[in-house]
């Protein structure tokens, strides 16, 4: 593929983050205690299917290095509900994380920061060791996309990102 690209650049991030009922988020309790409580039903996206099960499975590893024991326990205790073959399906409009919590589902959904906010639901930052984040790029491959780009790159449009939940560029 050498040579196609006129230009590439990353234009938003994400990170993951716990969506949980609003009643599990009570100042006693970090997003890893949390996570930590064996009576907690955790949802996430289908790897391999979904990137975000991915970034999960990632999120997983970084917790067993730091506590060992955790992290095998949560890929062994994730219900794969998101984006893979055998997923259930999201009524339309509805996000992943609302429809499975407030359908009784699952308590937690660990997804991307950027669909989290719903009502009834609150969201939990994943601490900056354990964060995992996903960069959004593009690939000019011909100049007629070049306005595109520069909109994609522009004030309006990062605004428009981060009202989405987006993360912010980091000024260049």
């Amino acid at each position: 593929m050498a040579g196609y690209a006129l230009e590439s650049c990353v234009f938003a991030h994400n990170e993951l983050c716990l969506s949980v009922r609003k009643r599990l988020a009570t100042p006693e309790r970090s997003w890893l205690d949390l996570l930590s409580d064996p009576t907690l039903r955790i949802a996430t996206s289908t790897p391999i299917s979904d990137p975000s099960g991915d970034y999960t499975g990632q999120l997983f590893e970084g917790i067993e290095q730091q506590h060992a024991g955790l992290g095998e326990s949560l890929k062994q205790r994730a219900l794969q509900l998101v984006g893979g073959p055998k997923s259930p399906t999201v009524p339309a409009g509805q996000s992943a994380a609302g429809w499975l919590l407030n359908n009784d589902r699952a308590d937690i959904f660990i997804g991307y920061q950027s669909y989290a906010a719903q009502p009834g639901i609150a969201v939990l930052a994943i601490a900056a060791p354990f964060q995992i984040r996903a960069d959004y790029a593009f690939a000019v491959c011909h100049a007629d996309a070049r306005p595109l780009a520069a909109f994609l790159l522009s004030a309006q449009a990062q605004t428009i990102l981060q009202e989405g939940g987006f993360l912010p560029l980091a000024p260049s």
